[in-house]
């Protein structure tokens, strides 16, 4: 059932089905089932948000949301309920887990700077580059492994590689 789910959500079928709405000349009836679906999921009596921000930026991103759930039917609850995690602070660890698989994947990771930094998508830009630029020569193409590369995102720039059978000069590689 999950695979023919997923071909039906994700695979030619749907493909296919996108295809013969986009060919209809009379598009009244997709528009009369999506106005009855949106009935049943944009009711703002039923949505709940989750906003992450700075402390700086809560009035900015509270004024959006409130003109997002403006737009939707339904009327929303004026609870606004903001929970601060004010002695939060990151930590350290290094970790190991065993698992029964026989292909193993090895991360080394870095914190960087916040989303909302200048230098965020320069660190996005620079892990593209280093993936395709750098690394997959070194750790592929060199060391044998089946893939690696970089990524950055929330705050951390990540390396990684897989299936490797030089997995200490690889690591060696990121530094």
């Amino acid at each position: 059932p999950a695979a023919m789910m997923s071909e039906q959500f994700g695979g030619l079928r749907q493909v296919r089905f996108l295809k013969e709405i986009a060919e209809k000349t009379d598009l009244s009836e997709v528009l009369q089932k999506l106005t009855s679906i949106a009935i049943h999921v944009l009711d703002t009596s039923c949505v709940r948000c989750s906003i992450n921000t700075t402390s700086d930026q809560i009035d900015i991103v509270s004024k959006a949301m409130d003109g997002f759930l403006d737009t939707i039917p339904g009327s929303a609850s004026d609870a606004m309920e903001f929970l601060q995690e004010v002695d939060h602070t990151p930590t350290t660890s290094h970790t190991h887990y065993e698992l029964p698989f026989p292909v193993y994947f090895v991360s080394q990771s870095y914190l960087t700077v916040p989303y909302v930094h200048e230098d965020s998508p320069r660190l996005t830009v620079l892990a593209r580059l280093l993936s395709w630029k750098y690394l997959h020569t070194e750790i592929r193409e060199k060391g044998g492994a089946y893939g690696g590369g970089a990524n950055h995102g929330n705050g951390v720039f990540s390396f990684y590689f897989y299936r490797d059978p030089n997995s200490l000069d690889t690591i060696s590689r990121f530094q």
